[in-house]
This record gives C-alpha cells, sequence and structure tokens, in this order.
C-alpha cells in the first residue's frame, strides 16, 4: 500500500479499499480506518484501480474482463534492477 496515494486519493473524494492482503499491508490498511477486500470481490465495482508494487501480473487479463466497461486500470511502481 503507497501511503502516499491513499492520501490523494482519499483527499480528492474517493472511496479507497485497499485489496492486497498481505497480514502487514492489511493492518497498516485497517489502522487508517480503509476497507480491505481481495481484488475478486471488488472487480465488478470498481471504476479505478491502481496497482502499487513492482510485481508482474497483478491485475491479469481475466481479472480485466469482468471490470466495468470503461474501467480506469493504472500503475505507480517502479521497477528495481
Amino acid at each position: 500500500m503507497r501511503k502516499g496515494c491513499v492520501a490523494a486519493m482519499k483527499h480528492s473524494g474517493a472511496r479507497v479499499i485497499v485489496t492486497k492482503i498481505g497480514p502487514i499491508c492489511a493492518l497498516q490498511a485497517l489502522m487508517e480506518s480503509l476497507q480491505v477486500l481481495t481484488l475478486e470481490e471488488v472487480l465488478t465495482k470498481a471504476d479505478i484501480f491502481v496497482a502499487t508494487t513492482v510485481n508482474n501480473y497483478i491485475i491479469m487479463v481475466d481479472h480485466m474482463k469482468k471490470m466495468k466497461n470503461i474501467t480506469i486500470a493504472c500503475n505507480i511502481g517502479c521497477r528495481r534492477t
């Protein structure tokens, strides 16, 4: 969870749901009063998906097929070499 991204989205009036269910990230999100769900639980409901990781294959084609029409998907992660 990238705290700056979350803060910017909340400040803009977005309802933020954290979908990374790693125990530390989930706990941090809950302590910030954010809702924590799995990606599969929000695929058909969310309008914007922001991947904040350096890992590949986080949002797959199968996930995108389940998203609403005109959904925005982006990534703010950086590749480390």
